[in-house]
């Protein structure tokens, strides 16, 4: 006897696949007219893989599609409230938020990994306090590793988490009783479902 647990961990990566896998359904396509391209015109045997490491390829394409996402956000949020363009639909902010905010997990564990970075090591211990706290102030402030560590921090908090995880599976909810007053977002509601129902 089998039994399905279905958790909200399960709905949130559901609608992240939904966002992630747009470019590599494109890439897979390509790669496959390509692959037949090669065998129709040159004749070559295509029942093995050749062309290098596909898996490596998928991830470089995640990574930069995950980035362009989490910037179009952040970019159509600052557009929207500080009103540089006058023609941003607030439903199209809305959208692009939870779309931004569903891949920040993903986003941040293919460019910062999910493990703590070595910081500097602490200037001398023979420094007066006030020197030290000054030297380890500026040791921080140029360091890569800090700033990663901060941002993985705060990405990974078990809150955060929570809170991300919400937003998904919130929007399957919140969106269909929103559409009788802004039917825009139909679009991408009927997006999802079509999306889900493959």
């Amino acid at each position: 006897m089998r039994f399905f647990f279905l958790s909200l961990t399960n709905l949130w990566r559901t609608t992240q696949l939904f966002y992630v896998t747009a470019p590599l359904t494109l890439f897979s396509i390509a790669s496959g007219c390509g692959e037949f391209s090669r065998h129709r015109m040159l004749g070559v045997d295509i029942s093995y893989w050749a062309a290098g490491d596909r898996g490596s390829i998928s991830t470089t394409i995640t990574k930069w599609w995950t980035l362009l996402l989490m910037i179009g956000a952040i970019a159509v949020n600052i557009i929207y409230w500080f009103d540089l363009l006058s023609f941003v639909d607030p439903i199209s902010v809305l959208i692009v938020s939870v779309i931004g905010l569903d891949v920040v997990h993903i986003c941040a564990f293919l460019w910062l990994g999910n493990k703590k970075e070595t910081l500097p090591k602490p200037p001398s211990s023979s420094l007066p306090k006030w020197q030290w706290c000054i030297a380890r102030f500026f040791q921080l402030l140029f360091s890569v590793n800090f700033y990663r560590n901060s941002l993985r921090g705060l990405v990974f908090n078990s809150n955060f988490v929570l809170l991300l995880q919400w937003v998904g599976p919130l929007q399957h909810v919140a969106f269909p009783l929103l559409i009788p007053f802004r039917p825009e977002l139909g679009v991408n509601q009927a997006l999802l479902l079509l999306i889900a129902g493959k």
